[in-house]
């Protein structure tokens, strides 16, 4: 993806104005090794992660599960082994009672505005959501709209077009000897 020097061949992502986009085009991401490598001396000695111990099991849910947790005591270096395994277990416990829980009115997401394609014949777009959960066992009540009306002439309005920021210094490099990789980023 990159010429030697760090920059783009071919542009991360690219935004069509006539689509109904912003004028976008470059890489907000750089990612190159790290130079001189120096060698590592003395060798490295490994350093393994290790996990912390269990947490008692939680009370059950109202669907009778539990669940305990652990931590990352020591990380690795870049040398020795990642941990292996869940920070969270789950399992069924037999000394559920059930319970009544409060649910909360949930909506969903706004779905995309549908309607004409042009302001020419003074039309209006309009989006609509729906009701995921209804409330129960006291919840507060679903408020607000279920369907949103707009002139179709503000969805014409002109895009103005992106601009990238200047890049940001070099990250540290990943490793302190032995080879490594270092990153920059500028924002839009």
């Amino acid at each position: 993806l990159f010429h030697s020097m760090g920059q783009p061949q071919n542009p991360l992502f690219q935004v069509d104005l006539n689509a109904g986009g912003a004028i976008c085009v470059g890489t907000q991401l750089v990612l190159e090794q790290c130079f001189p490598v120096k060698p590592c001396t003395p060798a490295p000695v490994p350093k393994d992660c290790r996990f912390g111990d269990w947490t008692d099991w939680e009370q059950p849910t109202c669907i009778g599960l539990c669940e305990r947790s652990r931590v990352i005591e020591d990380l690795n270096n870049e040398w020795g082994k990642a941990c292996e395994g869940p920070l969270i277990e789950t399992k069924k416990c037999s000394n559920h009672l059930g319970c009544r829980v409060q649910q909360d009115c949930e909506f969903s997401e706004w779905h995309p505005w549908s309607g004409p394609t042009s302001a020419s014949d003074g039309t209006s777009l309009y989006r609509t959501r729906s009701v995921l959960q209804l409330p129960s066992n006291g919840g507060m009540e679903c408020s607000g709209a279920l369907r949103e009306v707009q002139s179709a002439q503000d969805v014409d309005a002109p895009k103005i077009p992106c601009k990238l920021a200047t890049w940001m210094e070099w990250s540290k490099c990943t490793r302190s000897c032995g080879g490594g990789w270092q990153e920059r980023m500028r924002h839009i």
